[in-house]
C-alpha cells in the first residue's frame, strides 16, 4: 500500500490520512505554542510526517494482523478535554479545559467535518431524524432547525458517528452528514474557532452587564462604554486570531443571503412553529421579517439617489435601528441568541444587500 500526495483532494477524502495528518499537526502546533519549538510547523514538514507514518503502518499491517499501536505524547489532551465536555457540556466545558491549558486550543478543531453540525451522540441523531427533510431545504442552519444546544453535545456514539459518514445529508451536493476534514485548512480553522469561542463568551458577559443595568440593547446611553468594550474586544480577538478577523469582520455575503433564505424556510416550517418548547422560531421569524423590512428601505433610498449601504452616514438612523431590533431580540431569549444570533448571525448589517445587484 503506497499513498502519494499528488492530488490534494484525494487526500482530503481519506479519512485515516486526513486523522493522521492533523493529529500531528495538531502536536506540533501546540509544541510551538508552549515554547518546545521554536518555528511553526510546515505543510511539507507535516506531509513528510504524514507519509512516514501511513507507509509505517502499511508495511506493519503487511507484515502481521496484530495492529501497531503508536505512542502519542499528547493523547492525555484529547483524553481531558472530552472529560471536561462531557461533565459538564460543551460551551462550558471547553471554557474550563481551556482556562486551564490555554494553549491547547489547537485540539478544539475536530478531525473530521461535521457537515450537518449534529453531534455524534444517539440523543441528537434521533432528534434530527424527525425534521430530517430540513436537511436539503436548510442544510448550512440545520442544527439550529433541529434545536441543538449546549446540552446535545454531552456523549458519544460510534454507531452513530460511522453513520453520518456514510448516509447523504444534502442530496443537491451529494455530502454525507460528516467528512473528512481538509487537513491543509486545519490550521486556520482551530484559529477562527477559538475567536469565536472568545467573542462568544465576550458577548454573554456584556449581556450579562447590561441586563444587570436594566437595559435592553447596546445603543442606549447608559451603555455607551459597553459599545466601546465591544469594538474593542472585536479588535483584540481578530489581532489575535486573524482567521477569526476574516470571517467576522468580512463576511461571506453569498453565504450570508443563503443562510437568510434558509432562516425563512426553519421559520415557516409547522412543526416547529407548533412546538411550544421552541420559542426561538418565533423570533427567527420577526428577525427574517424585520431584516426584509430594512433591507425593502434600504432599496427605496437608493432608488431615490441615496445609498442601501446600512454603514453609510445617511443610513445612520436604520442602522441603529436595526441593532437595537437585534438586541433586544437576544435579551429577549436566549434559545435566539444561542441558537441562532450567535451561531450565524453574529455580525449580520445587510452586507449582502449592499452588494446586491439590482
Amino acid at each position: 500500500m503506497q499513498k502519494t500526495m499528488t492530488a490534494l483532494q484525494s487526500e482530503t477524502d481519506d479519512r485515516s490520512y486526513a486523522a493522521a495528518y492533523i493529529g500531528i499537526l495538531r502536536n506540533e502546533l501546540y509544541k510551538h505554542k508552549i515554547g518546545k519549538r521554536t518555528q511553526a510547523p510546515t505543510p511539507e514538514e507535516i506531509q513528510n510526517r504524514t507519509n512516514a507514518l501511513m507507509g509505517f503502518r502499511a508495511l506493519a499491517a503487511f507484515a502481521g494482523p496484530v495492529p501497531v499501536r503508536i505512542r502519542n505524547e499528547y493523547q492525555w489532551i484529547g483524553d481531558k478535554m472530552r472529560q471536561y465536555r462531557d461533565s459538564y457540556g460543551a460551551d462550558l466545558g471547553e471554557e474550563l479545559f481551556l482556562a486551564e491549558f490555554p494553549e491547547a486550543y489547537v485540539y478544539m478543531q475536530s478531525t473530521s467535518r461535521n457537515v450537518s453540525g449534529i453531534p455524534a451522540n444517539i440523543e441528537s441523531w434521533q432528534k434530527s431524524q424527525r425534521v430530517k427533510d430540513l436537511a436539503a431545504k436548510a442544510p448550512d442552519i440545520f442544527a439550529s432547525a433541529v434545536g441543538i444546544t449546549d446540552n446535545d453535545r454531552r456523549g458519544f456514539s460510534d454507531a452513530v458517528y460511522n453513520a453520518q459518514f456514510a448516509e447523504v445529508f444534502n442530496p443537491g451536493t451529494g455530502e454525507h452528514w460528516r467528512e473528512a476534514n481538509n487537513p491543509y485548512d486545519y490550521a486556520r480553522q482551530a484559529e477562527a474557532g477559538q475567536g469565536w469561542r472568545l467573542w462568544r463568551k465576550g458577548m454573554d458577559m456584556l449581556r450579562a452587564e447590561l441586563d444587570r443595568r436594566g437595559v435592553k440593547t447596546f445603543t442606549d446611553p447608559a451603555a455607551k462604554d459597553l459599545r466601546d468594550v465591544k469594538r474593542s474586544l472585536a479588535a483584540n480577538i481578530a489581532e489575535q486570531y486573524p482567521a477569526w478577523g476574516v470571517e467576522y469582520l468580512n463576511p461571506d455575503k453569498t453565504v450570508l443571503s443563503q443562510r437568510i433564505a434558509q432562516a425563512a424556510t426553519v421559520a415557516g416550517d409547522d412543526r416547529l412553529k407548533g412546538d411550544v418548547k421552541r420559542t426561538d422560531i418565533q423570533r427567527l421569524d420577526w428577525y427574517v421579517k424585520g431584516r426584509d423590512a430594512i433591507a425593502k428601505t434600504l432599496r427605496e433610498r437608493e432608488l431615490a439617489g441615496g445609498s442601501k449601504d446600512l454603514s453609510a452616514k445617511a443610513n445612520a438612523d436604520l442602522y441603529e435601528i436595526w441593532d437595537k431590533f437585534r438586541d433586544l431580540l437576544a435579551q429577549d431569549n436566549t434559545a435566539f441568541q444561542e441558537l441562532w444570533l450567535d451561531r450565524y448571525f453574529s455580525n449580520d448589517y445587510l452586507q449582502d444587500v449592499a452588494d446586491a445587484l439590482n
